[in-house]
């Protein structure tokens, strides 16, 4: 196996891509936990926002996954593998792109506006 994987979605072709898992990621920052015991499992080719309140672990979760902080416990699996935290110049092209944005609309409209 090369990897990759295929999954079909119920109205197009087949994507192909890789299964990205966080598996029970703890991530402590002092007395504040950011992170207790996370499990996700992204299936491949999907497209997956994170979305909730201030403070609730997104971005740590998906620095976690792009390498940019190590997890005080739990793994990160891209493809069936172990993804080292702070990747070498070899494993870089192979990771995730990381996109934050905060949208002026979303931070100001209700959700009767939106």
């Amino acid at each position: 196996m090369t990897g990759t994987a295929a999954s079909t979605s119920e109205d197009g072709p087949p994507r192909s891509g890789v299964e990205v898992r966080l598996a029970r990621l703890v991530r402590r920052d002092g007395p504040v936990v950011a992170l207790d015991g996370l499990d996700l499992t992204l299936a491949p080719g999907g497209l997956v926002a994170l979305l909730g309140p201030s403070s609730c672990g997104r971005t740590t979760a998906m620095r976690l996954l792009a390498g940019l902080e190590d997890a005080d416990s739990g793994r990160v699996v891209v493809g069936g593998k172990d993804v080292p935290a702070r990747p070498t110049a070899h494993t870089v092209g192979a990771r995730v792109q990381l996109t934050l944005r905060r949208d002026p609309v979303l931070v100001t409209a209700t959700s009767v506006d939106r």
